[in-house]
């Protein structure tokens, strides 16, 4: 077992997930939808890239994002590593959030539990 993942099993971090940013200005994350991944988004990111930061995400399970075994594929799982990826990428301030499918779920568990957000 890889120390990472021997670290996530363990101590129960989030995964840190493959993100794609562009731009500059007020922060757009897309969430894409199942069975999709991150690039399904760059045609609406090659547009507002031009007067917002743009952060598309592979989510867990899905592009180059790592897929565990050993979780439950939920809300609380996803968002975890969503807000985790986010930090450790400086992205702290208030994103506007768009998602697809399952990725508009994703979005609408996050305005719930973190409604200052």
């Amino acid at each position: 077992m890889l120390l990472p993942d021997w670290l996530h099993r363990t101590l129960h971090l989030p995964y840190l997930l493959k993100v794609r940013r562009q731009g500059s200005g007020r922060t757009i994350v897309f969430l894409h939808g199942i069975a999709s991944f991150k690039e399904i988004w760059e045609p609406v990111i090659d547009e507002l890239s031009q007067q917002y930061r743009c952060v598309s995400i592979d989510l867990l399970g899905h592009g180059a994002s790592p897929k565990p075994t050993h979780i439950s594929y939920d809300p609380a799982n996803h968002l975890r590593s969503i807000r985790w990826t986010l930090f450790w990428k400086g992205i702290w301030r208030k994103p506007i959030v768009v998602g697809h499918s399952m990725g508009a779920l994703l979005a609408t568990h996050w305005a719930s539990a973190y409604p200052r957000e």
